[in-house]
């Protein structure tokens, strides 16, 4: 992720409305791919719809989960670090 990133970034593709189209993409191209396995791409049976409606619900539920679990886990961490760094501005002020 970090290198698909740092491409974006070098080509100057870094904007918000070029990441949320990035995203729309991948997202639709994720989608397309779980109705591959239909018997007729122009009926899709009410069935195999909810299927992947609850498929794509889970993960993004998954998704979600180890967000909030890294946050849980990363968070002091990130914290200790924005006080050192305040910490450090602040000293540097004290000194002129």
């Amino acid at each position: 992720m970090e290198d698909a990133f740092k491409k974006l970034e070098k080509d100057g593709h870094n904007t918000v409305d070029n990441l949320v189209n990035w995203m729309k993409e991948l997202t639709e191209e994720k989608v397309r791919k779980c109705f591959e396995d239909v018997a007729t791409a122009q009926k899709v049976e009410y069935v195999k719809f909810t299927e992947i409606l609850n498929k794509l619900a889970t993960e993004h539920q998954k998704n979600v989960n180890d967000f909030i679990k890294t946050l849980s886990d990363e968070g002091p961490k990130m914290l200790d670090a924005v006080m050192a760094a305040a910490a450090a501005f602040k000293e540097a002020l004290v000194k002129k």
